[in-house]
């Protein structure tokens, strides 16, 4: 990439970070939402790229803030990749592992997908060859023991805790390892095995998730496999529209076609990954991280925020 964009993408996470913020457990998600988005929008439209706008999680969704399709005061042609704040439902009710996070890329590095649900495992750095989605649960846990040097009942494995996640939970317990569960975050979970903070993030969530994670692995290193998690004919429809299929194990090479990805990230409230926004008598505090593919290299920016001085707030 011939321009580092990462602290202008930055800029925009902590503007839809800081905003989300402010609605941290007043109960209501869709306004949390629509403001964060909006925020975001903003913080994006002051980068100089013409940039598209990918995998929205929230298209099409009556009452949220539609994101327009490019952002950005013109410039080199770019993609876009964010989430206003992952775990919006979970902020407004004031809980933890809430972050806003974006991805930019050449056009053509981040493969596009549709609103349907992904089931994906991801791994730290060195596990090419070691866990495989076609194993079973025990066999990948027992894989990454032996790379890491731990006994089973050592490796920790990050799920979030949600009714379809009950067999895995089950699986995972009965073969002795231990688990971390989450009510809301699968990003920044999965951020946090990158960082050593977990040994394995399993579970299905949304395709989009999944986008990004191959972004932030680009960046970060470590080893993510999804394949799509189809419920019925209609998003068996949708997925063949995007030229996606049913079964077929997708890599995050797949998702994220080059290391030429800049990644940044604010967190909201106290998270896997990140350090949550601290409201202060003056303004707040936010606390980042930005990091470029090209390079790794890894930047955590503590920034204080004066809100008398930030006219764009």
């Amino acid at each position: 990439m011939d321009q580092n964009f990462g602290m202008e993408l930055v800029r925009a996470t902590e503007l839809a970070a800081l905003t989300a913020g402010l609605h941290q457990g007043q109960g209501q998600p869709v306004q949390l939402v629509n403001a964060a988005r909006a925020a975001l929008t903003r913080g994006l439209n002051r980068i100089n790229v013409d940039a598209t706008l990918l995998n929205d999680r929230f298209m099409g969704v009556s009452d949220v803030f539609p994101l327009p399709p490019s952002v950005g005061m013109g410039g080199p042609r770019m993609e876009i990749a964010a989430l206003s704040v992952e775990g919006h439902e979970a902020l407004a009710h004031g809980r933890n592992n809430t972050a806003s996070y974006a991805a930019i890329a050449h056009p053509g590095t981040l493969l596009p997908l549709p609103r349907v649900m992904a089931e994906f495992i991801v791994a730290p750095q060195g596990a090419h060859g070691v866990v495989d989605l076609e194993q079973s649960i025990t066999t990948n846990i027992k894989r990454i023991a032996r790379s890491l040097k731990k006994y089973t009942e050592n490796v920790t494995v990050c799920v979030l805790d949600a009714p379809r996640h009950a067999e895995m939970i089950a699986e995972i317990q009965s073969c002795g390892a231990r688990i971390k569960r989450i009510l809301a975050g699968e990003i920044s979970a999965a951020l946090a095995v990158m960082t050593g903070k977990s040994d394995l993030f399993m579970g299905i969530g949304l395709a989009h998730d999944m986008g990004l994670v191959a972004a932030a692995i680009r960046c970060l290193g470590g080893y993510m496999e999804g394949r799509l998690y189809l419920e019925n004919e209609e998003e068996r429809q949708i997925a063949k529209d995007f030229g996606l299929f049913e079964g077929k194990i997708y890599k995050y090479e797949d998702l994220a076609r080059s290391n030429q990805v800049s990644f940044a990230g604010t967190g909201v409230t106290p998270g896997q990954f990140l350090e949550g926004i601290q409201f202060t008598q003056s303004g707040a505090i936010s606390h980042s991280f930005v990091v470029r593919g090209e390079s790794r290299t890894f930047r955590h920016i503590q920034t204080t925020h004066f809100f008398d001085h930030m006219p764009v707030f």
